[in-house]
């Protein structure tokens, strides 16, 4: 098969630039806190999502990925089904995953402070292979104190345990 050459040179340009835009910094912004539900407004959903059902967000294009910011140690992705996917934690190397219902993309924990994410599902010949069902993030089960846009940032600290405490 013969491509013509606008044709090949529009499709490097579309992968450039997808590229391109998933290395950009994330910029910050103050927002409320989010509670990891696909459905929470601070994560930002890049490319063709369904939005339909509230509780899993489905991807409807091969190049849809989601970032977002956080403050914590892990961060985990909880899926509907089996799937192969590729996440970037503090812009480095896409890491490749495969599995269900809930995957620590962070298997070994982080350092304090500010993070970020990009996730993607990984793809063969152009299709997914597994369930693309973005259920939410899992992060640290400790109390939201405030938030920073970027897509979607949490900003936790431990509980304080005291006898006033509840």
């Amino acid at each position: 098969m013969i491509m013509r050459r606008d044709t090949l040179t529009s499709a490097l340009l579309a992968v450039a630039a997808t590229v391109l835009i998933a290395a950009l910094p994330i910029s910050r912004a103050d927002a409320a806190a989010g509670d990891g539900t696909p459905s929470d407004p601070n994560i930002n959903f890049v490319g063709r999502w369904d939005k339909t059902n509230p509780a899993a967000y489905g991807a409807y294009w091969a190049r849809a990925y989601l970032r977002s910011g956080f403050t914590g140690r892990p961060v985990k992705i909880k899926l509907r089904d089996t799937i192969h996917l590729w996440a970037s934690v503090d812009g480095k190397a896409f890491t490749p995953f495969s599995g269900s219902d809930t995957i620590n993309l962070t298997p070994t924990a982080l350092g304090a402070g500010n993070h970020t994410l990009i996730m993607s599902y990984r793809q063969v010949a152009g299709s997914y292979t597994g369930d693309a069902a973005f259920q939410g993030l899992v992060l640290d089960s400790v109390r939201a104190r405030s938030s920073r846009q970027i897509g979607l940032n949490w900003s936790f600290s431990p509980k304080t345990r005291s006898p006033r405490a509840p």
